[in-house]
């Protein structure tokens, strides 16, 4: 079977009306490639691998080729503030809504296709030594270890290299200096008291 290399690149919100309609929110806030027929591989939501599909999946068409847990996208209603009303192949039920919510949706990074050179998923800044442009010091404060999501943004989360405490940074583009995946690199602006000792957790 192929080894994939697989993007997050969004996540089930929630769960819309009685007809099995899912609310989903994507990293790029206006994904082309985002249309029906798309396939999306179900992920738990620390994930980095989807769910393996289970023999009442493969009855359900929710099943790939590779035997991942998959849903496809047939209808995209509307789109407001980021989050995506979405109808997928057979899912017509609140019921069978609710198995999806919270998940991670990923797709294969040798499918993905866009003719935006700028567009960035999160996975390609895990890893990155995480700098603060605020600070006059040339020295990474610490690395991006994941990323997390909450209602009104994005969780990017930062192990410092001195004390070894997790941070929660939020994911703001207005704070955002500069990004160089070449060197694996983050420089942002990050807000005063954000990397207090007392704001930093010994686990995650």
């Amino acid at each position: 079977m192929k080894n994939h290399n697989w993007i997050p690149v969004g996540y089930v919100a929630g769960v819309h009306g009685l007809k099995g309609q899912l609310k989903c929110s994507f990293f790029n806030p206006d994904p082309e490639w985002l249309k029906p027929g798309v396939d999306f591989y179900l992920a738990p939501k620390d994930g980095n691998e989807p769910i393996r599909a289970s023999s009442e999946d493969k009855k359900s068409n929710h099943s790939s080729s590779f035997g991942y847990k998959v849903i496809r996208l047939i209808i995209l209603h509307s789109n407001v503030q980021n989050q995506y009303l979405l109808t997928f192949q057979d899912v017509s039920s609140r019921e069978k809504a609710e198995e999806f919510k919270s998940c991670q949706l990923m797709i294969p990074a040798d499918s993905l296709k866009t003719e935006n050179e700028d567009e960035l998923y999160f996975n390609q800044i895990i890893g990155c030594e995480f700098y603060d442009a605020t600070k006059s010091t040339t020295t990474s404060f610490g690395v991006i270890e994941g990323v997390s999501h909450t209602s009104a943004h994005d969780i990017v989360v930062v192990k410092s290299h001195k004390d070894e405490l997790y941070f929660e940074v939020p994911w703001v583009k207005s704070f955002i200096e500069r990004i160089d995946l070449d060197k694996k690199q983050v420089l942002f602006n990050v807000p005063e008291g954000l990397f207090d000792e007392e704001l930093g957790q010994k686990t995650r």
